[in-house]
């Protein structure tokens, strides 16, 4: 017993809550209710990455009906069918589904997700009684997919690869969520708070945004460790430079540098080159990098660079080739006219094919020309990353002559062009002070000197 003047102070309720908190959620739930049920409880992961707008996600899954399908003529049972859906992560609304009696399978999923990308236009048309729209259906940035076999195929990667679709599987394990690799981006505008919900929402934590800098920080630590963390692949690393203001995020990047020490997980960042600048200016984040992987546009005068760029024009080609009747894209001619729409970009190459693809598809032809390249280019590479006076690549009567000025101004595409003329940009706005007109004064200083 202690003396009565070296008591310790009961603890509040506040501080035995915090403390259960600690304690890992699978501990929690085995003391409560048992093992067994710990681990039926704990098969699948609790919570999810939160996201922020539509189609920024979605998931796809199967259920065998627990019902017994009819037939109108006969009345003779079918059977029970398989019921395969996809639906959005943040408006959880249903993009596409698929019913019949095929076991799940590639044909299944691909069904499935043919109907989410599609409108629905001819639901009204085939059901009259039909009184509400079902506008749900887009290309989704991600899909969620669980272990099943028909989710493994090399039909499906292509798919996704092709519509630009990230596959995501969870794996699990019996004492809770595996994350060997998490992959997150930088925030606009990073903080040590911010970074740190970015990375608590990649590892699925549901209430990220709770807690102070220190707190977020030391959850991170524990769910790292707890889920088996390995890697981290940060994405935007050049927002921990402000171009504005030339400053560099000194303190995030020293967390950051911190955390990783801490967990011993390899890290990987990725962004435009001026991510260079923030790790040449900490000396001890650069002793942890080798040297960076450079990521360069095509050079269509490189010959090595280009018969790449037309092996991966070929490669798209064989998917396409599948499913439409498209020109040889791996032919010089061909190539060249991509090259000059692309400026080398694989990324606005993606743009092109995809488009070409939906306009095909919405007008049920099979084929995809010329003219569809042609309008695709227009619609999907944005005109204020392309100079006004190159000539359309896609046309007919465009010249397949690399000539040494055609090449320059096709390297710019995707860079920020300054007008020439510099009349043709619009003046700043005055300051808020120099709009008042002359001898006036403003209304407060009117009411002080009244």
């Amino acid at each position: 017993m202690r003396p009565a003047d070296m008591t310790l102070p009961l603890p509040t309720r506040r501080l035995g809550k915090r403390l259960v908190e600690d304690i890992p959620a699978f501990d929690r739930y085995t003391a409560r209710y048992g093992h067994d049920a710990a681990v039926r409880r704990f098969r699948s992961v609790e919570g999810h990455r939160v996201t922020r707008e539509p189609l920024a996600r979605a998931e796809i899954d199967h259920t065998y009906l627990d019902l017994f399908a009819i037939d109108d003529e006969t009345l003779l049972p079918l059977g029970r069918p398989w019921f395969s859906a996809c639906e959005d992560d943040y408006t959880r609304c249903i993009l596409g589904m698929f019913v019949g009696f095929i076991p799940p399978s590639f044909l299944t999923v691909s069904l499935c997700l043919k109907d989410a990308f599609r409108p629905k236009t001819w639901l009204k048309e085939a059901y009259p009684d039909i009184r509400s729209d079902w506008p749900a259906h887009g290309v989704m940035r991600e899909l969620m997919l669980d272990n099943g076999p028909e989710f493994h195929s090399d039909s499906l990667e292509q798919v996704c690869l092709f519509n630009g679709i990230e596959m995501h599987y969870a794996p699990r394990r019996e004492d809770g969520m595996y994350v060997p690799i998490l992959r997150v981006a930088t925030p606009s505008k990073p903080t040590v708070k911010g970074l740190a919900e970015v990375l608590l929402e990649g590892m699925g934590a549901v209430d990220a945004t709770r807690g102070t800098e220190n707190e977020r920080t030391r959850r991170v630590k524990y769910l790292m460790r707890s889920t088996g963390t390995r890697m981290l692949m940060i994405d935007e690393f050049q927002h921990f430079f402000d171009k504005g203001t030339k400053l560099i995020m000194h303190h995030v990047a020293d967390w950051l540098k911190i955390l990783v020490d801490e967990t011993r997980c390899a890290l990987v960042v990725a962004g435009l080159p001026s991510c260079q600048t923030v790790i040449d200016s900490n000396e001890q984040l650069a002793g942890r990098f080798h040297a960076p992987i450079l990521m360069p546009r095509f050079s269509w005068q490189d010959v090595e660079q280009r018969e790449e760029f037309i092996g991966i024009l070929q490669a798209f080609h064989q998917v396409l080739g599948q499913h439409f009747q498209a020109p040889e894209f791996q032919r010089e001619a061909m190539a060249f006219r991509f090259y000059c729409a692309t400026g080398g970009l694989i990324g606005y190459l993606t743009k092109i094919l995809r488009r070409s693809v939906w306009h095909a598809v919405a007008a049920e032809r099979n084929e995809i020309t010329l003219e569809d390249l042609c309008d695709a280019h227009e619609k999907a590479v944005w005109c204020g990353r392309v100079p006004q006076h190159l000539p359309r690549p896609f046309a007919h009567d465009f010249k397949l002559l690399p000539t040494v000025d055609l090449l320059r101004e096709v390297s710019l595409i995707g860079t920020v062009h300054v007008p020439e003329d510099e009349s043709a940009i619009p003046p700043a706005k005055p300051a808020r002070s120099d709009r008042r007109k002359p001898g006036g004064e403003s209304a407060a200083a009117a009411l002080v000197a009244r």
